[in-house]
C-alpha cells in the first residue's frame, strides 16, 4: 500500500509539474511570437523596398525598343522635348544600337540624329566612325569602331565638361570639352534620307553611369552575337508564311513558261 501511495505521490507531482510547465509557455507564446512575426514582417518590408529602389535607379528614364527605319522613319522624334528635358539637366547616359546599311554617298559625311542647340551627330562611311559636332561646330569628336551592316551599341556618358564614349559595353574614347554643354529642351530626332539601316534600344539615364553598369547593359540587350534584343516580331512572321498550292504541288501552273536557248542553258558538270 505504501509503494501505491507512493506512485500515486510521484504521478501527481509529475501531472502538477507538466500542467505548470505547460502554463508557462502557453503564458509566453502570446508575447514572443507576435513580436517575432512583426519583425519578419518589418525585415521583409525593408528588403522589398530597398530592392525597388536599387532595380528603379538602374531603369533607365526612357527606352524605346525599336527597331526604327533610319532612312523614312515613322516618327522623326526619338526622344521628345518632355522625356529628354528632366533627365538630361546634369550628369546623364544615353545608348542606342545602330546598324547602318548603307549611305548616298560615301565620300560624304552622312547626317543621322540631331538635337537641336546641343550637338548633332553624323556617319562617316569612309572611315567607320560617328562624327559629333557640338552646337555651331565649335568641337568636333569622332567615335571610331562603328562598323556598317553590324548591330552596334554606342553608349554616351556626360558629367559637367566629361564625355564617356563607349563601343559595346566597353570604354574606347573620353573626351572634354572646353565649355559646358548647353541645356536644351528640345527633341532628338532622326535626319530622314541620310543612313539606311536601323536604330533600336534608345535608352536614356537622368545619371552617368558606371563602365560596370555600361559592359553589364551591353550583355543584358544583346544576344551572343551582339545583336539587340527585338523581341518575336509576329508581324513579319506571319509576312514570312506562305500557303502552299494544292492543286499544283509541283508547280508550272502558270501556264507557259518562259525558256532559253540551248546555248544559253547552264549545265552543272557534277549533275
Amino acid at each position: 500500500m505504501s509503494g501505491i501511495a507512493a506512485m500515486t505521490g510521484l504521478s501527481g507531482m509529475a501531472s502538477k509539474f507538466y500542467s505548470s510547465s505547460s502554463n508557462l509557455q502557453l503564458s509566453q507564446i502570446p508575447f514572443i511570437f507576435p513580436f517575432v512575426a512583426a519583425l519578419v514582417a518589418i525585415l521583409l518590408i525593408v528588403i522589398i523596398v530597398v530592392v525597388a529602389i536599387r532595380y528603379m535607379g538602374t531603369q533607365p528614364k526612357y527606352f524605346l525598343r525599336g527597331p526604327e527605319d533610319l532612312w523614312q522613319p515613322a516618327g522623326k522624334v526619338i526622344i521628345n522635348r518632355n522625356q529628354i528635358g528632366p533627365a538630361t539637366k546634369g550628369s546623364y547616359t544615353l545608348s542606342m544600337y545602330l546598324y547602318i546599311d548603307g549611305v548616298p554617298d560615301p565620300r560624304a559625311v552622312t547626317p543621322l540624329l540631331v538635337w537641336p542647340h546641343v550637338y548633332s551627330i553624323s556617319y562617316n562611311s569612309a572611315q567607320q566612325e560617328l562624327v559629333m559636332q557640338t552646337e555651331g561646330a565649335t568641337e568636333t569628336i569622332k567615335i571610331p569602331s562603328v562598323p556598317m551592316q553590324r548591330w552596334t551599341q554606342v553608349t554616351i556618358t556626360w558629367e559637367g565638361r566629361t564625355a564617356n564614349f563607349y563601343i559595346n559595353g566597353a570604354l574606347l574614347k573620353s573626351w572634354s570639352l572646353q565649355n559646358l554643354p548647353p541645356l536644351a529642351s528640345t527633341s532628338m530626332s532622326l535626319r530622314p534620307d541620310g543612313c539606311q539601316g536601323k536604330i533600336a534600344w534608345v535608352q536614356l539615364w537622368d545619371r552617368r553611369l558606371t563602365s560596370g553598369e555600361v559592359a553589364t547593359n551591353y550583355t543584358s540587350t544583346s544576344d551572343s552575337r551582339g545583336q539587340p534584343d527585338l523581341g518575336l516580331n509576329l508581324i513579319q512572321s506571319w509576312k514570312q508564311l506562305t500557303v502552299p498550292n494544292i492543286f499544283c504541288p509541283a508547280g508550272g501552273c502558270a501556264g507557259t513558261q518562259p525558256s532559253a536557248s540551248p546555248s544559253q542553258k547552264w549545265e552543272f558538270p557534277y549533275a
